[in-house]
């Protein structure tokens, strides 16, 4: 191993960092270790060190205190083998390691004991008294000139003095402490390199608002960004960023400061200004909850949430102060006080109110039960995971309710905490055998892992309970939890806070065997609605072994598959795209296979001759794989049945677009594009469209080459096409779904990004007719575009899953419009009567499934 490998390991983990991608992070954490073992002295020990401060920072972030302590450690043992020169760079991070595992831990003493101790350190002041904490004192006995500090030290000073020390006493309410942290940091910042600056520049200010508005001191927190600008200046900042920094600034403080003084329109005004920015993010800061509803125009709610400020002390900010006064004492052990704040939380009714403690405090009581239930036994479960189910059910309405304001972002909503929280709700439903409900989970996992773009449909937020279907046992046990929340906090049940948590496992199962039935109904009937014919075939990938769920009229059957190897899917679907990719290698070894693993398990109950359509439901690596080409030794399943991809579950009961008025059809073609080979039949596929919909009496938009321009693709969503057309090339990122783009006039590049800027939800039906428009990535899991435009509101999205044939993709797409708009037929099977065409061409040249078997129907089947 050489150490550019190192080293381009730690710049990849840097990036990833500053990106907040975790698992990146972890990733290139993790083969920096490797290349350390493979280096030797002091350099293996040097980038041995900086890979365990990576995976400790991802334990920070996960609040995992025993990984915390696990990274410390590590690095602790080759610290001594670095020459002191490099030694001293990675003292502050082990440092603070040390501390976050002491403050994840419960010993919120010995963190700040740790922070005295580092700044005693910085300093240059002899160690301490035993037990002794951090406090301004210390600053007061020798605050040091910045000039006399290296470059090293005064980064760490400061990130201690704001980070650590400022925005914990913030968070402890101890307004003084905060601000003296803050005036010692100061000095500091105007010497610091500039991206380390702004970073704790931002903070630092917010920090200082804070505190001007909880004392009513505007003048504190203007005299505050005068001083950050002044600071931004001083870094070399270009004047554009200190203007553009400024502006954010000012007015995410007066919006703050206008929120406590009770004046609407001044707040209104400035929220008004940061959402309209490209700044905007949904997230804690700047009093998002009053963001959104000035983002929605919904003065009422604004106007409570600005009495809510004013006349008692439940603001966003100090319920965040409840919650993580909660988790401190129950982190130090004291069960007793932290379920009690959580009682709190419950009883004053502020899950109704503030969204992310709707999510928070659920999840927090299902951990807790957890802890306390008994191996093995599947009825302390159900209590977590009706807890759970409460909590997804907060972060779902969370998810909605942002695409009011920001439905043209792609950034991931969730967490990692967010992320662990769906993936053991997910796994307690295997436990208890619901399968169905566990599918559905999953795919709330995986969309949460992606950036995926939020549904463009504010009204959607009603659908927030049906994402995540409560059981008649579990809606009454969540009633329950709220309302004996309240009886013990004011004395009517008398019992102590661990008392009522540990009643909690009880209440869920009152009634067990009662509601049994009404669970499998839950199970059986969620939002599928399938009619006669139509079976529903669902799969839960696990590390060695496949869940195989086909549920077809009343019969529901549940298969276990050992996988044997743990790459053996990935395998199988691997050689199962070489294969039918290509047309010049054979396939038929490779569809039989895919076959025995996936189909043949629920075969029996597949050869019900009434099933005309399979809906294919699944995560990962199944929404790559072309069911319809998969072959049981006699034919490929296209001659059995219809198959479809579920995509990402309609959000809506049913679709509104093609009822009233007089539908619009729209096309946009591109022959020629700069750079790339023609598409001939592109013009023809648009004629093919427009003549469809001309025949119904449809108004028609038709653009093509020079005219096919992002513009015209904005006219055309703003107008709410029913039919939306593109025969393009697109350029497939696996990696990263929002890098993907349509190549339209000119070369023109439209990525997902555009669609997201509009209501999609007139769209009955997307037509992609480029190559890979629903490809996956090759890591095996990712969503595709498909899933991406049913959660912006597109009902189904006809495209291909790999490169395809342009006269072939022509024939498909003029039989698959004469099929559904023409016979009526519904659009997997007027699909599937449009691959069987080109299998039964007569020559047999187009029956390898490279031709017929790309083409996919996802969303709405009918």
């Amino acid at each position: 191993m050489s150490e550019a490998a190192a080293i381009a390991a730690h710049d990849e983990a840097v990036a990833a960092h500053q990106r907040m991608d975790s698992r990146g992070m972890e990733r290139a954490a993790t083969r920096l270790l490797r290349v350390a073992e493979g280096l030797d002295g002091p350099r293996a020990a040097f980038y041995g060190v900086l890979g365990h401060h990576f995976l400790g920072t991802i334990a920070v972030v996960r609040a995992d205190a025993a990984g915390v302590r696990m990274a410390a450690d590590a690095a602790e043992a080759l610290l001594p083998s670095i020459p002191e020169n490099l030694r001293r760079e990675l003292l502050p991070n082990q440092d603070r390691l040390r501390r976050d595992a002491a403050r994840l831990g419960g010993r919120p003493a010995e963190a700040r004991g740790g922070a005295a101790t580092s700044l005693r350190r910085l300093l240059g002041l002899p160690p301490g008294p035993p037990g002794e904490e951090a406090s301004p004192a210390l600053l007061r006995m020798c605050l040091p000139d910045p000039s006399a500090l290296d470059e090293v030290a005064r980064v760490d000073l400061a990130q201690l003095l704001v980070f650590d020390l400022a925005r914990g006493a913030s968070v402890r309410g101890l307004s003084g402490e905060t601000v003296a942290w803050l005036d010692a940091a100061e000095p500091l910042l105007p010497t610091l390199p500039m991206e380390v600056g702004i970073r704790l520049l931002s903070l630092w200010y917010e920090l200082h608002c804070a505190e001007a508005g909880r004392r009513s001191a505007p003048d504190e927190a203007h005299r505050a960004l005068e001083a950050a600008l002044r600071i931004l200046r001083g870094i070399g900042a270009p004047p554009a960023l200190v203007e553009e920094f400024g502006s954010l600034m000012r007015d995410a403080g007066e919006v703050q400061l206008a929120m406590w003084a009770g004046n609407l329109p001044a707040a209104k005004a400035a929220a008004r200004r940061i959402v309209a920015s490209r700044h905007f993010r949904a997230g804690k800061a700047h009093c998002t909850e009053f963001l959104r509803a000035i983002a929605a125009d919904d003065d009422n709610e604004a106007g409570r949430i600005l009495a809510g400020v004013r006349l008692r002390p439940d603001s966003p900010t100090l319920n965040d102060n409840r919650l993580l006064g909660a988790m401190e004492r129950l982190r130090a052990g004291d069960e007793e006080a932290g379920v009690a704040v959580l009682i709190g939380i419950l009883a004053d009714g502020l899950l109704d109110e503030d969204r992310d403690l709707a999510f928070d405090v659920p999840a927090i009581l299902a951990h807790l039960l957890l802890d306390l239930a008994a191996s093995g036994d599947p009825a302390a479960t159900l209590a977590p995971a009706a807890l759970l189910k409460a909590a997804a059910r907060g972060h779902e309405a969370i998810r909605l309710d942002i695409t009011r304001h920001a439905r043209h972002r792609l950034e991931g909503m969730g967490d990692d905490w967010v992320r662990d929280c769906y993936a053991l709700l997910r796994d307690l439903l295997v436990a208890q055998g619901r399968i169905g409900e566990a599918i559905r989970v999953d795919a709330l996992l995986e969309q949460e892992e992606a950036a995926v773009p939020r549904p463009a449909d504010g009204a959607l937020a009603a659908m927030a309970a049906r994402r995540v279907p409560f059981t008649a046992r579990e809606e009454a046990f969540w009633s329950q939890v709220a309302a004996t929340a309240g009886l013990v906090r004011h004395g009517r049940i008398a019992a102590t806070p661990s008392q009522w948590l540990r009643g909690l496992g009880t209440l869920a199962q009152l009634g067990g065997a009662a509601d049994a039935a009404a669970e499998r109904r839950l199970e059986d009937d969620d939002d599928w609605d399938g009619g006669p014919g139509e079976a529903q075939l669902g799969y839960l990938v696990h590390r060695d072994h496949l869940l195989v769920r086909l549920r077809a009229g009343d019969q529901v059957v549940v298969c276990e598959v050992r996988l044997g190897a743990p790459d053996a899917l990935a395998a199988c679907v691997y050689g199962l795209e070489r294969a039918v990719r290509a047309p010049d290698r054979g396939h038929l070894d490779a569809t039989r296979r895919a076959w025995d693993l996936l189909v043949a398990p629920v075969a029996d109950a597949l050869d019900d001759p009434s099933i005309t359509t399979v809906v294919v439901e699944g995560t990962g690596l199944i929404p790559r794989i072309p069911f319809a080409a998969l072959h049981d030794g006699r034919a490929p399943l296209v001659r059995r049945c219809a198959t479809a991809l579920h995509g990402a579950r309609r959000l809506r009961p049913g679709h509104s677009a093609m009822r009233g008025g007089r539908p619009l059809a729209a096309s946009l073609t591109v022959s020629n594009a700069p750079g790339m080979p023609p598409l001939l039949q592109a013009a023809t596929d648009g004629a093919v469209v427009e003549a469809a919909a001309r025949a119904r009496g449809w108004e028609v938009l038709s653009r093509a080459d020079g005219q096919a321009t992002g513009a015209a693709l904005a006219e055309a969503l703003r107008r709410g096409p029913a039919i939306l057309h593109l025969s393009s090339h697109f350029e497939a990122d696996p990696a990263e779904m929002g890098r993907s783009a349509f190549v339209l006039g000119g070369g023109e590049r439209v990525r997902l990004e555009e669609f997201a800027r509009h209501d999609l939800s007139p769209i009955d039906l997307a037509l992609l007719m480029g190559c890979e428009t629903l490809s996956r990535q090759d890591a095996g899991g990712g969503i595709g575009l498909d899933a991406a435009l049913l959660r912006l509101g597109v009902n189904s999205v006809l495209g291909s899953l790999w490169s395809i044939e342009d006269e072939v993709a022509g024939f498909v797409l003029e039989r698959f419009l004469e099929g559904h708009l023409g016979a009526g037929l519904g659009r997997a099977e007027a699909l599937r009567q449009a691959q069987l065409a080109l299998l039964d061409a007569g020559d047999g040249r187009l029956d390898h499934p490279h031709f017929w078997a790309p083409y996919v129907v996802s969303g709405d089947w009918r």
